[in-house]
């Protein structure tokens, strides 16, 4: 499509016909008035008489045709639509591009309210604003913030990228885990896009597949009754909104809304905009599969089947999204309103404020899981100095400070700055702060990148008990080596040194080869280095080379690690000892899928399976957030009970001493399985 224009009058002018078919969602039908031209294209009303939405007002050609190109771009990018097209059944479809094209503008506008129809461009500045922001990246992949004392398990955040075909392009989902049987209870989706510090909530949504059944779902819901304390029904303000009052709405609905409310204010967000989006459009789905349905029958059975689904999914959206915000107002004077519905537009606007306190216990507790992040049992407080895994022999690695999300570092010579998502204290602002070579900043987009302060090499080398590693600030903050890791790696040469018998070490996901060297450099007869990065495994062989270490016999394998597990138990190959440091999320050298918490017991039964007959130990780290010692220790104990005997394990924090405070920086969990000792 090299003229959106055109394209876009096409739109314009089957849509005056009655003619757009936007597959999924709806026919849909409105009227456009072109200002600049003084020209308005009626649309053809539905059956009842109604437009199904009003009339969309182009102020300026020239920049609306702008922003749509941006932002179909933008969607077609981010999402893989080939899926769409493909199931579609029209045989008269032969333009592909155009096919998809229609199917993202169309949906686009079927999810816009009266007042985005009148202000189309800064709509499509809105939808744009949405697939480019960033707030909730940290929570890409599943991540437990605390433990709600109420309700009876920690609260796990991740946010979802949703299809275009979606009402906004992301979800936070809120999920429940019980500590002792990990059962779980999923809330409800709450669907937002956020622009220039203001979030859109568009849907608070049960999700079928989701929604799974167990005793520990039984118990929240008995829990979530507390909800109704100090609510009196009686001074209800909004009593009987529209189609029914607040105390119709679901716990479970007020309680999503909340966290999601107060991570917001966490972020600083603190204008909140609920759309009275049009139902209408659901009305025009029905009626768009009906027409489709080749026979009498068919349509029959689609409206017997689907009528209650479409009501739900019609008081989710609109009557009951807003009385589920207006119930939370009910509760809690942290928010207030500052309009209703067509007050000053179609919207619900909402605004937080931090410092009021809430007055129903329970929306208070799950507002300050999102606030401070500080629930005593949030599991990296857990865990004390005494029984910590600590680095604390470092020389040419020093933790300087650690606080308000970033740590300052020595590493030999260079002093870097970069950011810490476990440092969530203050610090004071001291001159060492502003004393740095490099500091790490964050992009909107993703990623970030360096900014050097002073001159400093490329690269350069520290060393540990004897090894000498590479060290070289990369792209995505990190340097090439967790200093933390040297506790572990202390761990592996004494049990290698003591064992007084040739060891043979396997090495999984072994980034730069930290733990390979101090294998290696411990004596173990041979080290397999396996890591899906080429480049990593090119950086491990420098290591070894600055260690002396280049003449062992250390094998460096670029492979996904549990496919090269399977085959080694197919080959017969056997270990003494396993080290593995998995990730959150990767993908291998084919791209695999790598997620820690579907992945990682698959792994660990494997890696039992190669583990000798006279096994040393089998070692894990992560530093994957709401991976608690407790978790991994129940992981290793089902994993490990019927197959190694004579062992005991330990689970633990592992952290960096901070050399200017008595305090400990976390970096995450380890969790061994070690041979008693004779």
């Amino acid at each position: 499509m090299n003229d959106i224009s055109v394209f876009y009058d096409e739109i314009i002018n089957e849509a005056s016909a009655g003619r757009v078919d936007c597959f999924f969602m709806m026919n849909l039908l409105f009227s456009t008035y072109l200002k600049e031209e003084n020209k308005t294209i009626e649309a053809k009303k539905d059956d009842d008489g109604r437009y199904l939405i009003p009339t969309l007002v182009i102020k300026n050609k020239e920049s609306f045709n702008k922003l749509l190109t941006e932002y179909l771009a933008l969607a077609k990018s981010k999402y893989d639509l080939t899926k769409y097209y493909e199931a579609l059944e029209f045989e008269d479809i032969k333009n592909h591009e155009q096919v998809i094209n229609k199917l993202v503008l169309t949906t686009l506008w079927a999810n816009a309210t009266y007042d985005d129809f009148s202000e189309s461009e800064e709509f499509l500045r809105k939808q744009i604003s949405f697939l480019k922001d960033n707030t909730f990246s940290e929570y890409n992949e599943p991540t437990i913030i605390g433990y709600s004392e109420m309700l009876g398990g920690y609260v796990e955040i991740e946010n979802i990228s949703e299809p275009i075909l979606n009402e906004t392009p992301n979800s936070l989902k809120i999920t429940l885990i019980e500590p002792e049987t990990n059962e779980r209870y999923t809330f409800p989706l709450v669907r937002y896009g956020i622009k220039d510090g203001k979030c859109y909530i568009y849907a608070v949504q049960k999700n079928k597949k989701f929604d799974i059944d167990n005793n520990f779902k039984k118990k929240v819901n008995r829990r979530l009754f507390k909800i109704g304390e100090n609510f009196d029904t009686k001074n209800d303000t909004y009593e009987n909104y529209r189609e029914g009052n607040l105390k119709d709405v679901s716990a479970s609905f007020v309680v999503a809304s909340n966290i999601a409310l107060g991570l917001l204010s966490s972020k600083g967000i603190n204008d909140i905009v609920v759309p009275s989006i049009l139902i209408e459009r659901w009305n025009a789905k029905e009626k768009n599969i009906i027409v489709r349905s080749r026979r009498e029958r068919e349509q029959q059975e689609y409206i017997e089947t689907n009528k209650n689904e479409h009501n739900e999914i019609q008081s989710n959206l609109t009557e009951k999204l807003l009385r589920t915000f207006l119930r939370i107002v009910s509760h809690n004077s942290t928010f207030e309103v500052m309009a209703y519905p067509f007050d000053i537009d179609s919207s619900l606007h909402m605004r937080t404020s931090p410092e009021l306190d809430c007055n129903n216990s329970l929306l208070n507790e799950t507002f300050l899981i999102g606030e401070k992040v500080n629930s005593k049992k949030i599991w990296y407080n857990i865990c004390t100095e005494e029984n910590m895994l600590v680095s604390k022999d470092w020389k040419d690695y020093e933790c300087i400070d650690a606080g308000n999300g970033e740590k300052l570092e020595r590493w030999k010579n260079v002093i870097l700055r970069r950011p810490d998502p476990w440092a969530l204290w203050t610090h004071k602002d001291t001159k060492e702060w502003h004393s740095y070579h490099a500091v790490y900043h964050r992009s909107d987009k993703g990623g970030g990148y360096w900014e050097n302060k002073k001159t400093f090499p490329e690269y350069w080398t520290v060393e540990y008990k004897g090894l000498k590693l590479k060290v070289s600030p990369t792209g995505f903050k990190h340097t090439g080596l967790f200093p933390e890791q040297a506790a572990n790696w202390d761990f592996i040469m004494s049990k290698i040194r003591n064992a007084n018998r040739p060891i043979k070490v396997l090495n999984l996901f072994a980034y730069t080869g930290g733990a390979t060297m101090a294998a290696s450099y411990a004596g173990a007869v041979e080290v397999v280095h396996v890591d899906a990065s080429k480049g990593m495994n090119d950086w491990a062989k420098e290591n070894a080379k600055l260690s002396g270490l280049e003449n062992n016999k250390i094998r460096y394998i670029c492979d996904d690690c549990l496919k090269f597990v399977e085959r080694e138990k197919k080959r017969g190959n056997k270990y003494d000892a396993i080290i593995m440091d998995p990730p959150t999320y990767g993908r291998g050298p084919s791209k695999e899928l790598w997620r820690f918490e579907d992945s990682l017991n698959k792994l660990i039964d494997s890696c039992i399976d190669i583990l000798s007959d006279d096994p040393l130990f089998l070692l894990i780290s992560s530093y994957t957030k709401g991976i608690t010692p407790e978790i991994l220790k129940n992981i290793l104990e089902t994993s490990v009970e019927e197959k190694l005997k004579n062992g005991k394990i330990k689970t633990d924090e592992i952290g960096l001493q901070i050399s200017t405070r008595n305090m400990i920086l976390p970096c995450g969990v380890y969790g061994r399985w070690e041979k008693n000792e004779n």
